[in-house]
């Protein structure tokens, strides 16, 4: 209520943190916490960045890892101090691995049959910010029916319909989404966010 009422940075913040702290949470969403974070202008620090990056990285989305990264090397966030020499080596790691994603998508993209593998190559696209081919496969992933994570795809596919601008869409996709209590909890918080947004 309070954050519908009276949006603002901190409220964003806290209530960010309440979600990530809750028993049931479910550690899949990592990642979304820090997405959340973001979007609200909430991230602060050096370790949040690197934090975000590592997460990205290890569920393969080198492109999403990449854009943290230059933004916090952009910002004065990373890049300083004692920790500079480590920042500069998840930089070029993740430089390599996003050069070996690329080379690797045409072969995926090809090959993708089920439901499953064409959801991750949304993930791949919605990390590259390239919303309308995340959305096309998201749209064909649902369609298709019985993915092992339809909570967590709902709620990215509804991320995605916000940044193509149609909020209408994006609102019933997070509507949709059920059976996971985490993913339920987050896709009322976009919602409120783009309410405001």
């Amino acid at each position: 209520m309070l954050l519908q009422n009276y949006p603002s940075k901190a409220y964003w913040a806290e209530s960010i943190a309440r979600l990530g702290r809750q028993a049931n949470f479910n550690a899949r969403f990592e990642l979304d916490l820090y997405r959340m974070l973001q979007v609200t202008g909430n991230m602060e620090d050096a370790g949040e960045y690197v934090d975000m990056a590592s997460l990205a990285l290890n569920v393969g989305l080198p492109a999403e890892a990449a854009r943290v990264v230059e933004l916090a090397f952009a910002s004065g966030k990373m890049g300083q101090g004692s920790a500079a020499v480590n920042h500069q080596k998840l930089r070029q790691q993740i430089q390599v691995r996003l050069a070996e994603d690329d080379k690797a998508l045409p072969g995926i993209e090809k090959s993708a049959k089920d439901a499953n593998t064409l959801a991750s190559l949304a993930e791949v696209y919605a990390a590259k910010q390239n919303w309308s081919q995340a959305n096309a496969f998201f749209g064909r992933a649902l369609a298709m029916g019985g993915l092992r994570r339809e909570a967590e795809t709902r709620l990215h596919a509804g991320i995605v319909l916000f940044k193509l601008g149609q909020k209408a869409e994006a609102a019933k996709m997070w509507d949709s989404v059920q059976g996971d209590a985490t993913a339920v909890e987050f896709a009322q918080l976009w919602k409120i966010w783009q309410a405001q947004n």
